[in-house]
């Protein structure tokens, strides 16, 4: 994250820029696996795994199940699936289906990591023809990672009551023996 997150110059630019989308990617493949432990199954993907952990552990309302949807549906499935973030995304789910939502990816720690700001304009630069949207996500990278690592390090964390709780520990137990089988 250190890497991704230090902003480097381009040739043609006075501004930096920084590699926001391994960054993204990583901080969405850790909830993901922090979801996994905490409720013991990483067979196969489930977000409602990353819901649970993040409603226990991470700052609300910032990270609700309402955000997790948007950075997911926004970003990281046409991150993931399509090779790019670019364009405007109509989430299938939550309150804002069927809008039309374009994102900002900040490299830096200030507040609120996740939010969803009314917008309504046209994309015209990356896209091919003007493209309509109604809100624009802003994502805020190192917040993000630093509210993952709080949650588990932190007092009252995953680890501590991974420590503490028994049933913690057997979800840890099963998922690991999942992922690394012998």
């Amino acid at each position: 994250m250190k890497v991704c997150l230090t902003g480097i110059s381009l040739p043609d630019s006075r501004d930096l820029t920084h590699a926001y989308f391994p960054a993204l990617m990583n901080c969405c493949g850790m909830l993901e696996l922090l979801g996994s432990l905490y409720r013991g199954d990483a067979r196969n993907y489930c977000l409602r795994r990353v819901f649970d952990y993040s409603n226990k552990y991470l700052p609300q309302p910032e990270y609700s199940t309402e955000n997790i949807v948007l950075v997911y549906e926004v970003l990281r499935h046409p991150t993931a699936h399509l090779s790019t973030g670019a364009g405007v995304r109509k989430p299938r789910h939550g309150s804002k289906k069927g809008q039309r939502i374009t994102w900002k990816i900040y490299a830096d720690a200030r507040r609120p990591p996740i939010r969803l700001a009314r917008d309504r304009d046209n994309l015209d630069e990356q896209s091919p023809w003007d493209t309509p949207h109604d809100y624009r996500l802003h994502i805020r990278l190192r917040r993000l990672q630093c509210d993952i690592r709080a949650s588990v390090l932190r007092k009252g964390g995953y680890l501590s009551d991974l420590l503490s709780r028994e049933d913690l520990m057997r979800n840890f137990k099963r998922c690991m023996w999942q992922i690394y089988p012998q």
